[in-house]
């Protein structure tokens, strides 16, 4: 983003060594001054790099640009493969105008800061330039209205407290806890809706707070960390766990609440994630970064929030992102119709404990176990170790603090989980940082033995007769596949490896096998709650690194929604206007370049100077026949010239025309104007007569054909 690639200059030379001889030298002459002859263009084109690179000549540029200036440039930024003018009406912060475009874009041309590609006629930003106007923040927020919070509405203490891990957490908890959590449309079930109030007060202060908690569960599923069995119940698969936190390790708790707040919002909007399939790390993304750069103290309208994350990433699903997010309380209304980004979003849980979080002689612990098992986890505890061991924690309470106890069913429901029982002591002692109470440590290595006294397995019986006992008992081929020999002549196969197994057995000589006895034929698949939990869509996505995939997001967080302060371009401006003064320049001169200054095509005092315009008429009206006749043959001699032409109509109001004139054809004694609209492609044919007025729209790096 600092430094232009060479092959962009090369490009942007190439495009401008294309305009034709007499535009090019108007171009030289007013940045660089009177041409000496010989001349030599290549050479002229390098000098004028040369004056671009200049830092005060890029201070000069940068402290000059409105804010219709800096949207256009935003517009064009935004796609980097180059757009039209027709693309950029699709842009709808940029209006609709397309005579107006067009004056805007010449303005920009004239000025150097960008360029066309000369057969498709496709805009670019000048490289030469391009850094240092995206380090002055040119980006996405210049196409967004976002307008100052108004006084009365800046409390922040209105916006509610958006939803945080914390909260994702004591919903793992609760799927832990008891699967079956949901209705068969997804909605919850009466007395679980009845728990969850009683042991999550925040969901009791939003009006939608058991939708929340459904689209909580609805995106924990979508998210792989709960898996969906054939009955419909839900349990928690550590794996795709310890996968998520993996992911997101990269950018921390920042990408893991963008990812649990995208997941949740595009389910909360109605999106049917299973169906629809959105890229869901690529918006992560887009809204980790959105929460980092939009200024707090500034809002929108919720259509620009979504046009805004429409224009950083491709998808449908803005707006429904969008509402989900607003009833997280990621973003939050100062004020009818407007939308913020909320200030809690953007700060990490702080790593001070307020005394209602943790008992005065441990303030500041993370976690912290009590002899009585109780476990109080403060905001600013290591989520991403205690989602991997959800099982173990049993939810009492769960606001801005969570509030768990340690019991014999949590400690057997981690290592049904997969927790390893030697495991859990050494992790709880790391999350506390402390030796776990001596009472503690004696309870949970009596539950851990408890627990490993006892085996289940999951496995084939297969029973074999007394004759090939003795076979079987002895083969190399079957041994790896065998997980336990209950009896004699009972072996207990790894289901999973049933096909290898069978192999074995085959080349042993047991070419017929019966069927599994009880095994249920058919997929034994029901459809899960909601029909919308399913598989992992993680994936091998990282949403953590998914900012080096947009170069937009990171484009954003460097972005500014203020323009520079207007002191230097005042103080410049009177500058060249008092050389303007004392200059020794026709009249006629140091009105062409008092026109040049009012368009910004003026930056410093030295280009000032005799011989920087050639005298030339741009426009004619009225009664001024002959006038019209010129600008209009003036326009066919210059490739890519336009002509901007207004003519009364019946009513005797103005009809303005934007044409790309063909010819000037005589029929009778009259003269007539043949030209293209080129906001609808039309043949235009117009009277000379009957023309008000005509401007020659020339811009020195208009199109060329």
């Amino acid at each position: 983003m600092g430094t232009p690639r060479a092959g962009e200059i090369v490009h942007w030379k190439a495009s401008l060594l294309t305009v034709a001889d007499e535009p090019f030298f108007d171009l030289v002459r007013n940045y660089l001054g009177p041409i000496s002859s010989p001349y030599h263009k290549p050479q002229l084109v390098d000098q004028l790099a040369a004056f671009l690179r200049r830092e005060d000549v890029q201070h000069a540029i940068v402290t000059s640009l409105s804010a219709n200036d800096r949207e256009l440039l935003a517009a064009i930024d935004l796609f980097d493969q180059g757009a039209g003018v027709a693309r950029l009406l699709t842009l709808r912060a940029l209006g609709t105008d397309t005579l107006d475009l067009h004056h805007r874009l010449v303005n920009l041309e004239d000025r150097l800061l960008v360029y066309r590609e000369p057969k498709s006629g496709a805009l670019f930003l000048n490289p030469l330039v391009a850094p240092a106007l995206r380090k002055a923040g040119i980006g996405l927020l210049d196409l967004i209205p976002f307008e100052p919070i108004e006084p009365d509405a800046s409390d922040w203490s209105g916006a509610p407290a958006p939803v945080d891990e914390t909260a994702f957490f004591g919903i793992l908890c609760l799927v832990c806890e008891s699967s079956s959590l949901l209705k068969r449309d997804g909605s919850l079930k009466k007395r679980t809706a009845m728990d969850i109030r009683a042991r999550m007060p925040w969901v009791t202060t939003r009006n939608d707070g058991e939708r929340l908690v459904e689209s909580m569960i609805d995106a924990a599923g979508q998210l792989g960390l709960i898996a969906w069995g054939a009955d419909g119940t839900g349990e928690f698969d550590r794996e795709a766990a310890h996968r998520f936190v993996e992911a997101t390790t990269v950018s921390s708790s920042s990408g893991r609440h963008a990812l649990l707040w995208t997941t949740t919002a595009l389910c909360y909007g109605g999106v049917d994630i299973a169906d629809e399939e959105p890229d869901i790390t690529a918006l992560a993304a887009v809204v980790d970064a959105l929460i980092a750069a939009v200024p707090a103290d500034r809002c929108t309208t919720m259509e620009g929030f979504a046009t805004l994350v429409s224009l950083m990433v491709d998808t449908d699903w803005a707006v429904e992102l969008a509402v989900g997010l607003l009833a997280l309380g990621v973003i939050w209304e100062p004020a009818p119709g407007s939308v913020a980004v909320n200030p809690a979003a953007t700060s990490e849980p702080t790593a001070a404990a307020t005394e209602a979080d943790v008992q005065d002689h441990q303030r500041g612990a993370a976690v912290v176990l009590e002899p009585t098992f109780e476990i109080t986890i403060a905001p600013h505890a290591p989520m991403d170790r205690l989602m991997v061991r959800a099982p173990l924690f049993t939810l009492r309470s769960c606001d801005r603090v969570c509030r768990c106890e340690l019991t014999r069913e949590g400690v057997a429901r981690a290592i049904r989980a997969g927790i390893a029982a030697a495991e859990i002591a050494p992790a709880l002692e790391e999350l506390t940082g402390r030796p776990l109470p001596q009472n503690v440590a004696f309870s949970l290595q009596r539950w851990t033995a408890d627990h490993e006294a006892i085996s289940l397995t999951d496995c084939v019986l297969l029973t074999v007769s007394e004759e090939r006992r003795t076979l079987l008992e002895h083969a190399r081929e079957l041994a790896p596949f065998i997980l336990a020999r209950p009896a004699p002549g009972v072996f207990a196969l790894d289901r999973t490896r049933e096909s290898e197994w069978m192999t074995a057995l085959r080349r042993l000589g047991i070419a017929v096998l019966p069927r599994v006895a009880g095994r249920v034929t058919g997929s034994g698949k029901a459809q899960a709650p909601g029909a919308r939990h399913g598989r992992n869509r993680l994936g091998s996505a990282n949403p953590g690194t998914a900012t080096g995939d947009n170069p937009w997001v990171e484009r954003l967080r460097n972005a500014t929604t203020a323009p520079p302060p207007p002191g230097a371009a005042l103080n410049r401006e009177k500058e060249i206007l008092a050389a303007l003064d004392d200059a020794d320049i026709t009249d006629a001169g140091k009105e062409e370049l008092a026109l040049r200054i009012r368009r910004k095509l003026i930056l410093l005092p030295e280009q000032v100077r005799p011989g920087a315009v050639r005298a030339e008429r741009r426009e004619a009206k009225g009664l001024d026949y002959v006038g019209k006749v010129r600008i209009i043959e003036s326009a066919l001699r210059t490739p890519g010239e336009k002509l901007e032409v207004i003519q009364r109509g019946r009513d005797g109001r103005p009809v303005r025309f934007l044409l790309s004139p063909s010819t000037l054809d005589r029929r009778g004694g009259e003269m007539v104007l043949v030209g293209e609209e080129i906001t609808n492609g039309e043949v235009v044919r117009i009277s000379v007569g009957k023309i008000a007025l005509v401007r020659a729209l020339r811009g020195w790096l208009s199109p060329r054909q």
